[in-house]
């Protein structure tokens, strides 16, 4: 059963749950747990201070001591019986009640009362509270009461501090100063604290605590450690799909380090987007992700100075990584301020530095990208576009999933096209601008920015269309990407086409050509333009020049071939059209064979007659015998038409014997439709030969009619 998340109180987990999650820590935990040991072996205690930025995972640190030091949990190569010589006191992450060592101790004290009642500490407790403000005088009554029981349990105590920066400031100098007599001199009490950052108190060579204790930098979780974290979490949560699957979600680790730095509660925060299949989760899961880290990154930019808020917020909404100069620009600051400043922020974890080869300059950038995507959408609350979700897409996504997703994407925009679903139209086009701005792929993208052109255009929104047309030239032209400069001119063309604007087409392709001229369909295309426009000698040039492209285009030879029966060249037609008819059958693409066949067969008509009214016949039929030859390929009633044009051109022409050698080869055809067809045609030339009037009594009256007016065609002078 799946345990909830508890990012920010890990002190709601149960200790195994604790453990079980500790990822990258182990030895820093031993290392503390063996100081502990020793200590009860020690007249003089050595304190600890663990630092590090909010959720790298102190508060863990500390609750892990707890219930080891009270027997809870065990480590291999650590004493199980701690709890003989210790009493582990954990205070609450804020003690906002505690503002003196009097209050601080006697926390402890009513601590101890809660776990093991005694009436002498009952009885201290109660003179204690009677005081509004305990002071001096029952501030030692406490410290003879804890170093009593220590000589008489045999017990040190263990004092677990998170925040000690909030506790010591709040201390006045002579506070300060007897706690730390108490720990030099005392056998009975250790400190282990923990805060973000050094302090003041801590710093200040004037003060009590200047270089008291021993610090320890808790550094962020490695890669691997990254894997080995979220994989326990999904056992924890009993997700057994997931890890099954894991290898599948393997590039997403990446992306969580480049988001959080290694910074544990910030990991188990992407967790559940992690978990996360669909992209659409994953967007919505991501902002509610942010909004829900809101306090906490509102917190740690309170801890920080003045000055130094400010440096972080400029680097958060630079483009990347910046040099102090650039960031004193940034944030209206002194360069030197900047630099030092910067020495200060890297050394506590919330910047990091690098030199790029050959340069002097250092660039500095954010730990966190988490923190930066945080605050870029802050900025950007409110504008109808988010960069701060193309940023995120971009880290945690791959190419290959933004390719998968924008097509699923193409394919819901097609369906609302069809639906007339406009409006889904235009959210879908918005969705793919995500897609195309975090897709590396310099093609696809402009692909997917063409994409985005035709949905608004098709939907209606012609505004959008010529914005986004007007963006892609913009861009084309920054750049000097003479590529991208190609598809602007691409999708002007669409944009006339669409609008019927053909003078505005024709222009654009032609400087689309300019850029790109080995496109073969766009110079088909062109082409097409062209003959509308009656320039048909530019026309057959542009398809030419697509053939020596790409020679395999059937529709280019089909266009070729029209254009050349339009000329009246039914040779060079003919060439052309049986290159189509040809490919087609190569491709297998039935409907193509049919279309290129029905215009053969056309074709091969026109030129059988031509050659009958050269009075060369042979020729005239052999045409005819292969233009029957692609009967076949066609449907029996799109043969009718053109071949009752063609027996009437025979008849008008008076050539009986190129008809009969016509009518013996349709019949031969053995099409049953044809050969009905042709009875008409087949009794007038019986007629013409015999003169036999027989042969017309014997037909119907409609169609006697019309076999006389045959007869009087072929015979007329």
């Amino acid at each position: 059963m799946a345990q909830d998340l508890f990012k920010y109180r890990p002190s709601l987990y149960s200790p195994q749950a604790l453990q079980e999650s500790l990822v990258g820590r182990e030895t820093l935990l031993k290392r503390l747990l063996q100081a502990i040991d020793q200590g009860r072996r020690r007249k003089g205690l050595q304190n600890f201070l663990l630092i590090g930025p909010r959720g790298i995972g102190k508060t863990h640190l500390l609750l892990l001591l707890h219930h080891s030091v009270r027997g809870t949990l065990r480590w291999q190569g650590i004493p199980a019986d701690l709890h003989r010589d210790w009493v582990s006191l954990l205070f609450p992450e804020e003690s906002y009640r505690i503002s003196s060592l009097a209050e601080l101790l006697l926390e402890a004290l009513n601590m101890l009362q809660a776990e093991s009642p005694d009436a002498q500490l009952l009885a201290l407790l109660q003179r204690c509270n009677r005081v509004m403000i305990p002071g001096e005088p029952e501030r030692e009554l406490l410290i003879n009461y804890l170093a009593e029981r220590k000589k008489h349990d045999g017990k040190r105590f263990l004092f677990l501090i998170d925040n000690l920066q909030n506790l010591l400031r709040s201390f006045t100098e002579e506070d300060q100063g007897r706690l730390r007599d108490l720990l030099m001199r005392g056998d009975w009490l250790m400190i282990i604290g923990a805060a973000p950052t050094l302090f003041k108190e801590v710093q200040d060579h004037q003060l009590p605590f200047y270089n008291f204790f021993e610090v320890i930098r808790i550094p962020e979780i490695k890669p691997a450690e990254i894997e080995t974290l979220l994989k326990r979490r999904l056992k924890l949560d009993d997700r057994t799909e997931l890890l099954k699957d894991f290898e599948s979600r393997r590039p997403r680790l990446q992306a969580i380090l480049h988001l959080t730095g290694g910074n544990p509660r910030l990991i188990l925060s992407l967790y559940r987007i992690f978990a996360e299949a669909e992209i659409v989760e994953v967007e919505r899961s991501f902002l509610a992700l942010l909004d829900d880290l809101t306090p906490y990154f509102q917190d740690r930019m309170n801890e920080l100075a003045p000055q130094q808020r400010k440096i972080v917020d400029a680097i958060s909404l630079m483009d990347g990584p910046s040099t102090p100069t650039e960031l004193a620009g940034a944030a209206r600051l002194n360069v030197n301020a900047v630099t030092t400043q910067l020495r200060r922020l890297e050394k506590e974890g919330y910047v990091k530095s690098h030199k790029e080869r050959g340069k002097k300059a250092t660039l500095y950038d954010i730990t966190e990208r988490l923190f930066r995507l945080w605050r870029q959408v802050s900025v950007e609350a409110g504008r109808r576009r988010l960069r701060v979700i193309v940023k995120f897409l971009e880290s945690w996504f791959t190419p290959q999933e933004l390719l998968r997703y924008s097509a699923l994407t193409l394919s819901a925009m097609e369906h609302a096209l069809s639906a007339e679903k406009y409006e889904m139209v235009k959210a879908l086009t918005e969705k793919l601008y995500y897609y195309q701005e975090a897709m590396p792929l310099p093609e696809i993208r402009a692909s997917l920015h063409f994409t985005r052109i035709y949905g608004l255009e098709k939907s209606g929104d012609k505004a959008s269309s010529d914005q986004e047309v007007q963006q892609l030239f913009a861009e084309a032209n920054s750049k000097g990407d003479q590529a991208l400069l190609a598809r602007a001119w691409w999708g002007k063309a669409f944009v006339h086409h669409e609008r019927e604007d053909i003078h505005g087409e024709i222009d654009a392709l032609s400087q689309y050509l300019t850029f790109n001229p080995d496109d073969a369909k766009a110079h088909y295309n062109y082409a097409l333009l062209l003959v509308d426009q009656d320039r048909v000698k530019e026309a057959e040039e542009h398809l030419q020049q697509a053939l020596r492209i790409n020679p395999h285009l059937s529709a280019v030879w089909g266009a070729l071939g029209s254009l050349y029966m339009q000329m009246g060249k039914f040779a060079l037609a003919l060439k052309k059209i049986e290159r189509v008819y040809q490919l087609a059958q190569e491709q297998e693409n039935k409907e193509l064979v049919e279309a290129a066949a029905i215009l053969a067969f056309f074709t091969r008509l026109m030129l059988s007659f031509k050659n009958a009214q050269r009075h060369n016949l042979k020729q005239a039929a052999n045409h005819l015998t292969k233009g029957l030859a692609y009967l076949p390929d066609m449907p029996s009633d799109s043969a009718q038409k053109p071949l009752g044009q063609y027996l009437n051109a025979v008849l008008q022409f008076r050539q009986p014997a190129l008809l009969e050698q016509a009518l013996d080869q349709i019949e031969a055809a053995g099409s049953a439709d044809l050969s009905e067809f042709v009875k008409p045609y087949r009794a007038a030339l019986r007629y013409h030969q015999t003169k036999d009037k027989a042969i017309l009594n014997r037909l119907f009256p409609e169609i006697r009619e019309i076999v006389e007016e045959m007869v009087r065609q072929l015979e007329a002078s």
